[in-house]
């Protein structure tokens, strides 16, 4: 059993953006505020940290909502051999035959593929 390191933390990573993002929009209004009220040069610099950190928040966000994982590596020497004679029969191209093959095993590099159905053409 291995030991979970402090910043191995899935509930930081699933809400520490949504949290930050509360966080900008509770402090937000009395910046803008701020500076509006008084235009020095260190209250519009504070605005446009304030403005710059809800970009990365939300695009930050945005992309682990969007973001699937990847897929584990496939090691070739583990594809039965009537799986590549398969895609190469099923496909009337070699690219085809290494699409169709990686369609199929999930993981499969690209060179993987190919010299897969390059050895058994």
């Amino acid at each position: 059993m291995g030991t979970r390191r402090w910043f191995d933390n899935t509930f930081a990573d699933t809400w520490g953006p949504v949290l930050m993002l509360v966080l900008l929009a509770v402090i937000g209004p009395g910046v803008i505020d701020s500076a509006l009220d008084e235009r020095s040069p260190w209250k519009i610099f504070l605005v446009l940290v304030w403005a710059l950190l809800v970009v990365v928040q939300v695009t930050e966000l945005i992309r682990r909502r969007t973001h699937h994982p990847s897929t584990q590596r496939v090691d070739p020497a583990t594809i039965p051999v009537d799986d590549v004679t398969d895609a190469i029969s099923d496909a009337p191209s070699r690219v085809k035959a290494v699409k169709l093959l990686r369609e199929r095993h999930p993981g499969l590099g690209l060179k993987e593929a190919a010299d897969l159905v390059d050895a058994h053409r």
